[in-house]
């Protein structure tokens, strides 16, 4: 936005978090940020579109594509990282649902477990993190979920992304020093008073 009543402002503005487009139009500005960005290396020429960053019209500094759900998968499963469940539930719903909700993208799980088995009434979900108090899941379903996740094609991928016993992630200060440590690939939950684990263990 560029004001011509005042001292002039500028304020550059990209797409926010639901994926919709925001643009800063003013050219002179566009212009002038890029080579900002260019000169300290945070922005390659070519990716705008042209190396002549004062002689072109933009209005698109630069395309970001996000890394792979599976690059990502082990960012949001050892560390536990709860703003990733939620952002990633609405992302479920916005890309297969429709819309970037929560309540979108709970429904789309929702399919997928009853296309797996899992009893309609064995989960009630709230929210992505799994913070909410109003989330229940019978360990049958869970149960159902591991099973068939181990025999998909990317079950080791899935596996490996877990936090390992003793070693990394939520477990790393957990089941040291135990038969467990490194042979158990397990997903943390804890609440107030509650405490669950939930994957895969060798013998």
């Amino acid at each position: 936005m560029y004001n011509d009543a005042f001292a002039p402002t500028l304020v550059l503005v990209g797409a926010d978090s639901l994926g919709r487009g925001r643009r800063a139009t003013h050219p002179v500005f566009l212009t002038e940020f890029a080579a900002v960005l260019a000169a300290r290396g945070m922005l390659e020429r070519d990716a705008i579109g042209s190396s002549r960053l004062g002689f072109v019209p933009l209005d698109t500094l630069v395309r970001f594509d996000s890394p792979t759900l599976a690059e990502l998968l082990p960012h949001f499963l050892k560390p536990s990282q709860n703003q990733s469940g939620e952002i990633y539930l609405r992302t479920l719903g916005r890309v297969v649902g429709g819309a970037a909700r929560a309540d979108s993208g709970i429904a789309v799980v929702m399919r997928r477990l009853a296309q797996w088995g899992v009893a309609t009434d064995a989960v009630v979900l709230s929210d992505g993190s799994g913070l909410s108090r109003h989330n229940y899941v019978s360990a049958e379903a869970i149960a159902q979920v591991l099973t068939v996740m181990s025999r998909d094609s990317l079950a080791t991928l899935y596996r490996e992304s877990l936090p390992v016993a003793g070693v990394d992630g939520t477990l790393e200060r957990r089941l040291r020093r135990t038969p467990a440590t490194g042979r158990l690939w397990a997903k943390t939950g804890s609440l107030n008073r509650v405490r669950a684990l939930s994957g895969y263990a060798t013998t």
